[in-house]
């Protein structure tokens, strides 16, 4: 009975040391959730977070104009009343309107401005009760209205709420700070690559177009080149043939390749002259024989243009021309004695400025021991005969 009572006594004793612990541990642990309530509440109060500002933006895809009309009509559909419509500035201005949010009235008023984006901006007054100190004995208005520009985010979120719906059913959506932005950098980095690409295209074709370009200057000046070859081929048969034949007369150290260079020299200024001459006349064509005759100085003694042209084509003008312009050149000396007689080929055509000719190398014809008379009467005739286009001088 002893030994019974003993282990009843220890059995007791453990279990109340064991409550009192685990009663110690929740009241520990209450007190540590307390601490931290308190802890949270009082941070939240000290820092105070603002409601965000009473502005928001949407997205549309069609016309400015088209947009500023939409958000009318959404405006009136939910018993807004236009104050102001600028269809000039793209912007709307409703009238003041007054709305009870649960115990608190809200004067407002919204304004919308259309320019890449739709803008809806509210400008808000709280009606705010009086301090007890500024009450008036007859007074019946304890409250006074407080202008604020940051509205308690749920009165926002209802005034919002409506005018996002109507304007998400007539296609202008609500642009989501954060998503909108990462959809802006999406965008802005697919137009980037699509410059890019478009860069890549254009470098491409102005590559291709500078490779055919070269190619074709490439073979314009080997035709060039190959016509010069000709050209200089011709006038060393000419050459050859004319002073093997065994009746001309003792030549000099120069060729008639020296008397081609000096022609191609003064190319570029006779069919300037030609081009300036026949740039009045449309639809000229024609064909040109030189003769010329030069001495042992390499003077020009006579010279002689035979033409075969259009009628369109001032043959007068362009013999003088030409006459005038081979009489200022001087020849390398052929000869050291007596005359030498030369002839050319002109080809030339065009209309107005735009003007072409091929210049033939020039050819030895024979030698003289004077000037033939119908020479230095045809030459006398070319360079004293008045042109059509010439004006009497008084």
């Amino acid at each position: 009975m002893a030994l019974l009572s003993q282990n009843l006594l220890r059995y007791l004793k453990t279990n109340f040391l064991i409550n009192i612990r685990s009663s110690s541990t929740f009241g520990r642990i209450f007190r540590n959730l307390c601490f931290l309530y308190l802890f949270v509440t009082a941070f939240r109060l000290s820092t105070c977070p603002l409601p965000p500002p009473m502005i928001r933006e949407y997205d549309y895809d069609f016309t400015q104009d088209e947009a500023l009309s939409i958000c009318r009509d959404v405006l009136t559909s939910l018993e807004y009343e236009i104050g102001e419509f600028d269809l000039d500035d793209h912007y709307i201005v409703s009238e003041i309107i007054t709305r009870r949010f649960f115990l608190k009235k809200v004067d407002f008023l919204i304004y919308v401005s259309v320019e890449d984006r739709v803008r809806v901006v509210l400008y808000a007054e709280e009606r705010l009760y009086k301090k007890f100190s500024e009450w008036g004995v007859s007074e019946d208005n304890l409250t006074e209205l407080e202008p604020s520009d940051r509205l308690s985010l749920s009165i926002q979120n209802r005034i919002y709420e409506q005018l996002t719906k109507a304007l998400k059913r007539r296609g202008i959506t609500f642009r989501h700070p954060v998503n909108a932005d990462i959809r802006d950098e999406k965008l802005v980095y697919k137009e980037v690559n699509r410059d890019l690409r478009q860069q890549e295209i254009n470098l491409e074709r102005s590559q291709r177009k500078e490779l055919i370009e070269f190619n074709l200057l490439k073979k314009e000046y080997s035709s060039e080149k190959d016509i010069a070859r000709l050209h200089a081929v011709q006038v060393a048969e000419n050459h050859l043939t004319f002073f093997d034949s065994g009746d001309n007369r003792e030549m000099t150290s120069s060729s008639l390749i020296s008397v081609a260079r000096k022609l191609e020299e003064q190319d570029e200024l006779l069919e300037e002259k030609m081009k300036f001459l026949l740039a009045k006349y449309p639809n000229y064509k024609g064909l040109l024989l030189i003769d010329w005759v030069i001495d042992i100085e390499g003077r020009v003694r006579s010279v002689t243009v035979t033409t075969e042209t259009s009628p369109s084509t001032p043959d007068v003008d362009l013999k003088r021309v030409i006459s005038n312009h081979f009489h200022t050149i001087v020849f390398p000396s052929l000869l050291k004695s007596g005359f030498i007689r030369l002839q050319r080929i002109i080809e030339f055509e065009g209309n107005r400025h735009r003007f072409t000719s091929i210049m033939k190398p020039p050819k030895l014809v024979e030698t003289l021991e004077t000037i033939p008379i119908t020479l230095h009467e045809e030459n006398s005739q070319i360079l004293f005969e008045k042109s059509p286009l010439s004006k009497n001088v008084q």
